[in-house]
């Protein structure tokens, strides 16, 4: 039983060897100081944040959606001469009722 915890603890130590040559030959062929260490920086992320994110996507996507939607309306208004028509009308009478038009 003792032989085979040799076994395993001799594989991973190999394994370490290995790892620590492949390194150093990286290092060597980028030209990377020996002292120097590389790495992944890895970044957690609060779940506040994450939850911050995720609203603020949904924030947008659903203001692009009303802006899209309220141009959509803006031109059809335009283009189709009932719409526009009345439309005017609307204007006038906000304007009157703001009281920049005088009829």
């Amino acid at each position: 039983m003792e032989n085979m915890f040799n076994d395993i603890l001799q594989t991973k130590v190999d394994k370490d060897k290995e790892n620590l040559e492949a390194e150093k030959a990286l290092k060597k062929k980028f030209g990377i100081d020996e002292n120097k260490t590389v790495g992944i920086k890895i970044e957690k992320e609060n779940i506040l944040s994450a939850i911050f994110k995720i609203i603020s996507t949904i924030v947008s996507k659903l203001a692009f959606l009303i802006i899209l939607t309220l141009a959509f309306i803006g031109l059809v208004s335009i283009l189709h001469p009932d719409a526009r028509k009345i439309m005017v009308e609307i204007f006038k009478t906000t304007l009157t009722e703001f009281g920049f038009f005088i009829n």
